[in-house]
C-alpha cells in the first residue's frame, strides 16, 4: 500500500496593473476623486504636491497678468473643495484634468480683466 499523499495546493496571484505607473495612476486618480468630493486632505495633498505644477500652468496662461497665479490656483481647490469641479476618469487622467481646469480658471480670469489674447496652443 502506498503512503505517499500528494498534497495539491492551489495558489491564488492577485491581479496587478500592467506596470507601476499604471498602479500610481489609479492611486492618483482616487486622490483627485476624493479632491474633487471635498475631502480637505486630499486637497491639500494636492495642493502640497502639485501646487508649483499648477502654479506654472497659470502663469503661462495669464502672461502679463501673472500676479493672478496664485488666486487662480486658490480658485481651482476652493472649487473642489466645494465640490463645484467633478472629476470623471472617462475624461482624461487626473493629471490633465487638473491642467485643464487651472487653465480654464485662468483664460477667464483674463477675460475678467480684459486680456483676452489666447497663448498658442490652448
Amino acid at each position: 500500500m502506498n503512503t505517499d499523499k500528494k498534497i495539491q495546493t492551489t495558489q491564488f496571484i492577485a491581479p496587478k496593473a500592467d506596470n507601476d505607473t499604471q498602479s500610481q495612476d489609479a492611486e492618483f486618480d482616487e486622490l483627485v476623486t476624493l479632491a474633487a468630493g471635498g475631502d480637505r486632505r486630499a486637497v491639500g495633498a494636492i495642493a502640497v504636491a502639485l501646487g508649483p505644477s499648477l502654479l506654472k500652468e497659470a502663469r503661462t496662461v495669464l502672461k502679463g497678468l501673472e500676479n493672478e497665479a496664485e488666486d487662480v490656483l486658490q480658485d481651482f481647490l476652493l472649487f473642489l473643495l466645494e465640490r463645484r469641479a467633478p472629476f470623471n476618469r472617462a475624461n482624461g487622467p487626473a493629471m490633465q484634468w487638473m491642467h485643464r481646469m487651472v487653465r480654464t480658471i485662468a483664460h477667464q480670469r483674463r477675460r475678467e480683466r480684459g486680456g483676452m489674447t489666447r497663448i498658442a496652443g490652448d
